[in-house]
């Protein structure tokens, strides 16, 4: 059905109003859409001439661009067709726009032409373009003029500047005038005092230029003036008349605004308004002074100081210009810092003023991160309260130097580690240190991290006590112990009749704002005098009990004496080994710094039985230059990681004379780019340290090995081309050329070839349990024996066709946990270990077969291309409860054939009790209703990808008629930033139902109505789609137990709208969490 023109359903009387602000060719333009449209566009009364319209200014890079000559043309011609046009109302309003790429070009456009009326003739005329427009009769009587230019090359900050002569405007008439980049000229006469607006009521400048005299006389001709905003104006200081007082006389005005006028250092500003009421400034500490002094009419004033000198205290400034505008109501305040308005005790008498009217105040600028500085910013919060008695709103925006709140976490990395925040929130991995902080359910614990404010705290102030009412405080949180942090404890503590206190923290998580934790501080302190007055009556009973004993029953005072309990000690009691146990889930550097504790625990290291060490991603991705021309003498870019490693075997060789030496039981090292040669040798050291010390009776040795980190497949990053990841330089590292490694030759040249090869012994240690190798060469000996090896994980191993993988898992026959990530040479792959129960494909796009025995299967994850129906294939009958994991990581295209094959690929899985779907990269016809096949004992669904158009509430709804019996539904929503391709609004029909109505019915699916008993939502953002399915699932779900939703970081006011909207979606009696 086709959908409904819900903006031709307006009212006419609406319609022409938004014609109204069209440019007159495309208002014409209206007029083909309908019968209805046709004479609208003609009912408006303005005259909209805008040279965007006609075709870009460059003609160099567009061909529809035109010369300026013919602009002009363009531009009189198609006025001339709209006022002459029949049925054409009265026309009070022209605008006149001209986007140029140099000044030279809006010159030519305004003067160089012809005219298209006919008025002057075809000869050329010497009158510019506005010139001849305001000839034409009907435009002879307009009310509203708006003339601005706009030139994309901008040299020297030179604009280009129109020369406007003031006798050509329709002063009779004009109500509204709009100037923009131009050059303000009176008439010529005995000093302008022949020209008069008498209509006007509103003058907007920008961008403009002209004499002090010439503007003061501009603004003296028009007696009934209501609106004056001069913005960025020019003087020409040059000129004969010009004066160093710039001296506004009006009279009749109620809003002012001036903004960054050019004035001098030794120009002032004098402003005459009697009746004003709305004062806005933007500039540095000029000499201004306002007639009257006392306004008491002036109700709102916008100060913006934008110019000062950091070296030289200001605050004396800043409280003579305030001292103008103390009868104000509403003051707003932007400062370059706030630490710099500060008036310490010794001149407050000279400096404060006193604001007796004022009721809302509005506080902007920048506060240093340094502790130092925080009694200063603390001093300047102290003055304004002072000075303001009856304020009972204020408002305090504190920003970052230069670029305020903009947001800057727009990256893929960022939006990749927002995502994968919002997974461990709801995995119940781990929490940040800061909603640990200020979830903690002792309230001393989270306030001891928050400082008290010298110069603010225990102060007395008047409108806290008895007339603030409203606090909103807007910041970035970095950490707890901040400047804006105790501020917000500060307002929350003590205003004592506060109903609003709004904290705006910026884009965080929603159990990490500190709105939380103010709330306690809120309630803490509305709870203290109760506490105070029971603490009271107790000590009052407590005395009087004791007065009533006989005096040779009381102990002189002088007689108590109170010894502090002693404290032991008692983790040191514990065993070495209890001790050494503990040390070995803290990171190597922390457990080797617990021999500084005491004698007890010098030698403590040696019981440690696990060394890790890690470098980051990236983390050496800028010393390639260094490595190579400037420090010649390092054989490593892994300085710190090779003397952390050698320092820790070390240490355990030297403890182990003096204690028992504990066998190894966990050695995992990771480097960011291995370098050929030197990192080698030390690894092969460390192997025969760690194979040596293993505990051969208990059989439990770890070994992670991963020489590059990084993404193991080319469609995670572009920088990972097809033989591994690209680093600096063009330095492959890891990976060699394609054909390097097809033969079985052992030469010593490997080291040299970009990859670290494991030596022969490793493949014969029978205490080894779990092995993890990256990014390395396996070159398997004659004899390989792993009896009791039972994790094996191999990510981007070179090696041959896969011959050398399949004789490691043939000598594993205890084999229960195996993953191959990215391993390129894999073609076929056979693991019929009975005792399999996880197994993960992930990247080896060159794997053609492989089998696996799935008796005892427990988790199976697939990640790569659409297979071929012979990839996997599964041997034995798989359990009633195995998870299931695809996740394809290639596009699909609208091939059909490919769709055919990942609908029978995912069928190999209907047994399975639960899936995680990964649905990024497909298309929408793979998830359609017609071939998807059916999971009878499916109960917990997983669907992972961005959900930002309609089209995938019509995947949902046909996934859910093929899962009859799901329990559990949950959605990740995001993914890779760059997976943005998600199906279009109309999916196997579904076009965004008309009504709610019919789109609740058409979600009511048997599952989601009689079995679904808990939906979660990771990463929700609140988006339009988003929005419409939690409607629709949250409206179905009738036997709703739980459910959970971890927002997007966003601010805390979106987060609680966000919040409410859900609670009124589910179903009463249902548990709801919010993360």
């Amino acid at each position: 059905m086709a959908a409904a023109d819900s903006f031709s359903l307006l009212p006419d009387d609406l319609l022409v109003r938004v014609i109204f602000f069209l440019p007159v060719r495309d208002a014409a333009r209206t007029s083909v859409l309908s019968r209805r449209w046709r004479p609208l566009w003609l009912s408006t009364d303005a005259l909209n001439l805008d040279s965007s319209s006609y075709g870009s200014s460059r003609p160099n890079q567009y061909s529809r661009s035109l010369e300026p000559y013919k602009l002009k043309k363009r531009l009189l011609s198609d006025a001339g067709a709209a006022l002459h046009a029949a049925g054409r109302c009265l026309v009070t309003k022209l605008s006149l726009f001209v986007n140029g790429k140099d000044e030279r070009y809006c010159r030519d456009v305004m003067n160089d032409s012809t005219s298209a009326f006919g008025y002057y003739g075809t000869r050329r005329d010497p009158y510019d373009l506005l010139v001849e427009l305001l000839a034409v009769a009907e435009l002879r009587r307009i009310e509203e003029l708006r003339l601005d230019f706009y030139t994309e090359k901008k040299e020297n900050y030179m604009l280009y500047l129109y020369n406007l002569d003031a006798a050509v405007l329709p002063s009779n008439t004009l109500r509204v005038l709009d100037l923009a980049c131009s050059w303000i000229k009176l008439p010529q006469g005995d000093g302008g005092a022949t020209f008069l607006l008498p209509r006007l009521s509103v003058l907007r400048l920008r961008r403009c230029y002209s004499a002090m005299k010439d503007l003061e006389d501009f603004i003296r001709a028009a007696p009934c003036l209501d609106s004056l905003h001069i913005q960025c104006h020019n003087f020409n200081s040059y000129r004969p008349t010009s004066c160093d007082r710039l001296t506004l006389h009006c009279p009749t005005v109620t809003s002012l605004t001036l903004a960054s006028l050019r004035l001098e250092p030794n120009e002032s500003i004098e402003v005459d308004a009697p009746c004003l009421h709305t004062f806005k400034y933007e500039g540095g500490f000029v000499d201004f002074s306002i007639k009257p002094p006392a306004a008491t009419e002036l109700a709102r004033v916008e100060l913006a100081f934008i110019f000062y000198l950091p070296e030289k205290p200001w605050f004396g400034p800043f409280w003579r210009f305030i001292h103008k505008f103390r009868h104000a109501k509403i003051l707003k305040l932007k400062v370059p810092n706030i630490e710099g308005i500060a008036v310490h005790k010794d001149f407050q008498h000279e400096h404060l003023v006193m604001l007796p009217g004022l009721q809302r105040l509005e506080l902007e600028g920048h506060c240093s991160d340094d502790p130092g500085r925080r009694g200063d910013a603390a001093v300047a919060v102290a003055n304004l309260l002072q000075c303001c008695p009856v304020m009972n709103s204020l408002q305090i925006r504190i920003i970052k130097p230069n670029n305020g709140f903009r947001d800057i976490s727009g990256s893929r990395v960022s939006v990749l580690q927002d995502f994968r925040a919002s997974l461990n929130l709801f995995e119940g991995r781990r929490y940040p240190k800061e909603i640990t902080a200020i979830t903690d359910d002792a309230p001393n614990n989270a306030s001891s991290q928050v400082a008290d404010l010298p110069g603010l705290s225990g102060c007395e102030f008047g409108c806290l006590r008895n007339h603030l009412k409203n606090v909103k405080l807007e910041f970035e949180l970095k950490d707890l112990n901040t400047f804006e942090v105790c501020l917000a404890r500060f307002f929350g503590e003590n205003v004592s009749v506060l109903e609003v206190l709004q904290i705006d923290d910026g884009k965080r998580k929603f159990l990490s704002h500190i709105s939380w934790m103010v709330d306690r501080w809120r309630a803490d302190a509305l709870d203290r005098p109760r506490l105070q007055m029971e603490r009271y009556y107790a000590d009052a009973k407590i005395g009087s009990e004791v007065a009533g004993q006989p005096p040779a029953a009381m102990v002189p005072s002088s007689q108590i004496i109170l010894s502090p309990p002693k404290q032991r000690d008692r983790v040191s009691d514990l065993p070495d080994g209890v001790l050494g146990h503990v040390l070995s889930f803290l990171p190597t550097p922390e457990a080797g710094r617990a021999a500084l504790l005491c004698r007890r625990w010098r030698y403590m290291f040696g019981h440690v039985h696990t060394i890790s060490y890690e470098e980051q991603e990236g983390e050496r991705s800028n010393d390639w230059d260094t490595f190579y021309h400037v420090a010649k003498e390092r054989k490593s870019c892994s300085g710190k990681l090779l003397d952390a490693i050698n320092v820790a075997l070390l240490c355990r060789r030297r403890c182990a004379g003096r204690t028992d030496h504990v066998p190894l039981r966990s050695f995992r090292v990771a480097f960011d780019n291995i370098v050929p040669g030197w990192d080698a040798r030390h690894v092969d050291h460390w192997l025969t340290y760690v194979l040596q010390h293993a505990d051969r009776e208990a059989r439990d040795l770890q070994l992670d090995l991963r020489f590059l980190l990084g993404p193991i497949c080319a469609h995670d990053n572009p920088r990972f081309n097809n033989y591994g990841w690209s680093g600096p330089r063009g330095h492959r590292s890891a990976m060699a050329d394609k054909n390097s490694f097809q033969t079985d030759s052992d030469s010593d040249e490997d080291h040299d070839m970009g990859s670290y090869r494991l030596p022969g012994r490793l493949f014969s240690c029978a205490a080894l349990k779990t092995l993890c190798l990256a990014h390395c060469l396996l070159k398997l000996p004659t004899e390989v024996n792993l009896p009791c090896l039972e994790t094996l994980r191999l990510t981007g191993i070179l090696t041959d066709s896969g011959r050398s993988v399949q004789r490691l898992v043939q000598s594993c026959p205890c084999l229960q946990d195996l993953t191959l990530e990215a391993v390129r040479h894999l073609r076929t792959l056979s693991v019929l270990h009975r005792r399999l129960r996880c197994f993960a494909l992930r990247c080896c796009h060159n794997a053609k077969s492989v089998h696996i025995d799935a008796s005892e299967l427990v988790s199976l994850e697939y990640r790569g291309a659409v297979p071929a129906e012979s990839l996997l294939t599964l041997h034995g009958s798989p359990p009633q409860k195995y998870s299931c994991t695809v996740d394809i990581c290639t596009q699909v295209t609208k091939n059909v054939a490919e769709h055919a094959a990942f609908r029978k690929f995912l069928g190999s899985f209907s047994g399975t009790q639960r899936l995680h779907l990964h649905h990024g990269r497909l298309h929408r016809r793979c998830l359609s209703s017609g071939g998807l096949p059916l999971f009878p004992c499916m109960t917990r669904l997983v669907l992972q990808g961005r959900v930002e158009s309609l089209g995938f509430v019509g995947v949902l709804r046909h996934i859910l008629e093929q899962t009859p019996n799901l329990e559990v539904l949950t959605l990740y929503m995001a993914e890779q930033a760059e997976q943005r391709h998600q199906a279009s609004a109309s999916v196997d029909g579904w076009r965004g139902h008309e009504n709610n109505a019919t789109a609740m019915a058409s979600f009511a699916k048997p599952c989601l109505r009689l079995r679904v008993k808990e939906i979660n939502m990771v990463h929700y953002e609140g988006n339009e789609t988003q929005r419409t399915l939690a409607r629709l699932v949250f409206g179905n779900a009738m036997v709703l137990e739980r459910l959970c939703v971890v927002f997007k970081k966003e601010r805390f006011a979106v987060q609680a709208g966000l919040k409410k909207e859900i609670e009124a979606l589910a179903r009463a009696g249902t548990e709801r969490i919010f993360m």
